[in-house]
């Protein structure tokens, strides 16, 4: 394919009009976008870190001594579970949906493993 010289012109004639329109288009100097950035940065509109849910700073009235005599008075009330399943707030053991109590469904457990019915590591 033969290229003609008008062709040539033109296109050359609008890569200029496009770097020269691009290089007008930019207003501001690289000294206001650095002041802008920097001002936003400082305000907190500019999130830090790959998480994209910002949470606000909370401020509290309370003092940390306030929030701990708060949980202690909790706990001694009962309002605090000690955790885990095993350590409901009322300090009983609940049982397995069938009725059985964790002795029993260990000693089944440990013998479907000897039995072979339960397969561990990397046989499946």
């Amino acid at each position: 394919m033969k290229i003609n010289t008008t062709t040539t012109t033109l296109l050359g004639a609008a890569a200029l009009a496009l770097a020269f329109s691009t290089a007008q288009a930019q207003t501001e100097s690289r000294e206001q976008v650095k002041s802008e950035t920097k001002a936003a940065n400082a305000a907190g509109a500019i999130p830090r870190g790959e998480s994209t849910n910002q949470q606000p700073k909370l401020d509290s009235a309370k003092t940390r001594a306030d929030r701990k005599a708060e949980t202690a008075a909790a706990r001694e009330r009962g309002d605090i579970a000690r955790g885990g399943e095993a350590h409901p707030v009322d300090g009983k053991v609940k049982p397995s949906a069938d009725g059985r109590n964790r002795a029993e469904v260990k000693a089944e457990t440990k013998g479907a493993v000897k039995a072979g019915q339960i397969t561990s590591g990397e046989k499946n």
